[in-house]
C-alpha cells in the first residue's frame, strides 16, 4: 500500500422508522406494504495525505468546503421507502397488488419508492501528480453498517446501488448485511408466470416479459480497505483533476425473503467511507 493515500468518510443516515403497523393474525407478507421514513445526513472528506485530497461537493462547482449534503435528485416523495426490484439500477418494478404473494408487476415511474441522491468527487494534487486513485470502501473507522439490536432488521432485505460518473453499466448493488432475519421472519412469497422465483433471484425489471436473474447484489467486504490491505475489487478508478458524479441509490429488495411484514424498526445509519489508492 502506497503512503500515497487518500481517504474519504461519507455518512449517510437512512433514518427508517414504522409510519404504522396493520396487525395481521394468518399471514406473513412479502412486499410489505409499511411506508418508512429516509433521511440522509452530511458527507464528509479526509485526506490521508498532505500531497493528495479528495474533495465532495453537492454540485459539480464548488468544492470549497470540507463536507456536503448528499442530496436526494429523484422527485419521489422522501418520506415513503417501498419495496422494488431491479437488477440493474436503470428500471425498478413495483408489486401492482397487496396481498401475502407477490404476483403481479409495474415499472416504477418518475423513481418513485426508493431513494436516488447525489454527490460529486474530484482529487486534487498540489504536486501536479497527474494520474489515477482507486476507490475502495474504508473499514479502518469501524464497521460500514450501525445496527442496533432488532431495530436494523432493514438492513438485511436493503439494498446500496453506486453508480460513479453516469457508467451505469459499472453499477455495483450492495447487501448491506450479511445476515437473515431468521425463520418465521423470511419468506420467499414472490412469482413469475405463476412459478415461485428462487432465493438469490431479483426481478430483471428491464426484460419483455419480465424475468427472475440472479441477484446482482454482492457483499461490501469485498470491496474494502482493512487495515493496509485492500480487497482485490475496486469500486472505480478516478483521474486526478477530473469531477466525477456518484449516484447513491438506497431502496428496499422486494424479492429478499427478508422484505416480510414481520420486520419492525426504528433507526439505521449507514457510514460510507471510501479509500484511494494512488495508482
Amino acid at each position: 500500500m502506497t503512503s500515497k493515500t487518500l481517504r474519504r468518510s461519507a455518512f449517510v443516515a437512512f433514518m427508517c422508522a414504522l409510519i404504522s403497523m396493520v396487525l395481521r393474525t394468518a399471514a406473513t407478507f412479502a412486499w410489505f406494504t409499511q411506508n418508512r421514513v429516509v433521511g440522509t445526513s452530511r458527507a464528509e472528506g479526509r485526506s490521508g495525505t498532505a500531497n493528495v485530497r479528495l474533495l465532495i461537493s453537492a454540485t459539480p462547482s464548488d468544492f470549497t468546503s470540507s463536507e456536503s449534503y448528499i442530496n436526494q435528485v429523484n422527485s419521489a416523495n422522501a418520506q415513503f421507502l417501498m419495496p422494488v426490484s431491479t437488477a440493474d439500477l436503470r428500471s425498478f418494478v413495483r408489486n401492482a397488488t397487496n396481498g401475502d404473494e407477490a404476483h403481479y408487476f409495474a415499472p416504477v415511474d418518475n423513481e418513485q419508492n426508493y431513494y436516488h441522491g447525489r454527490v460529486y468527487l474530484m482529487a486534487v494534487s498540489e504536486e501536479e501528480y497527474v494520474g489515477t486513485v482507486s476507490l475502495y470502501f474504508d473499514e479502518s473507522d469501524g464497521v460500514l453498517v450501525s445496527k442496533s439490536g432488532n431495530d436494523s432488521l432493514i438492513l438485511n432485505a436493503a439494498r446500496l446501488g453506486l453508480v460513479f460518473n453516469g457508467d451505469y453499466d459499472s453499477a455495483l448493488i450492495f447487501r448491506l448485511s450479511d445476515e437473515n432475519n431468521g425463520e418465521g421472519m423470511s419468506y420467499m412469497n414472490t412469482y413469475l408466470n405463476g412459478e415461485p422465483i428462487a432465493a438469490g433471484q431479483v426481478i430483471d425489471a428491464g426484460a419483455d416479459p419480465l424475468r427472475a436473474v440472479p441477484d446482482p447484489a454482492v457483499s461490501m467486504s469485498g470491496y474494502t480497505v482493512a487495515g493496509q490491505t485492500a480487497a482485490a475489487n475496486a469500486l472505480y478508478n478516478i483521474t486526478v483533476g477530473q469531477v466525477y458524479s456518484v449516484d447513491v441509490f438506497f431502496y428496499l429488495e422486494g424479492c429478499d425473503p427478508d422484505c416480510t411484514e414481520s420486520i419492525s424498526f426504528d433507526a439505521s445509519d449507514l457510514h460510507l467511507a471510501f479509500y484511494g489508492v494512488m495508482s
